[in-house]
């Protein structure tokens, strides 16, 4: 987990340069909740394509 948020920090700094917090006048608080949201939405979207899968699986098995 730490090698990921270090990748992540890594991919910001060279999207972003080098993070000064003292001077950054982005709204951390926002962006963290709006990537919350999008975290759950991206994980809904796959235990919903995942049981269309299982779905289709089934179907596929019983020829329906």
């Amino acid at each position: 987990m730490l090698v990921l948020l270090a990748e992540r920090l890594l991919l910001g700094q060279r999207t972003y340069g080098l993070l000064r917090l003292a001077t950054d006048q982005r709204d951390f608080q926002r962006e963290a909740t709006e990537e919350l949201l999008d975290g759950a939405i991206y994980g809904v979207c796959s235990l919903l394509r995942d049981q269309i899968h299982e779905a289709n699986r089934r179907d596929r098995e019983t020829g329906t």
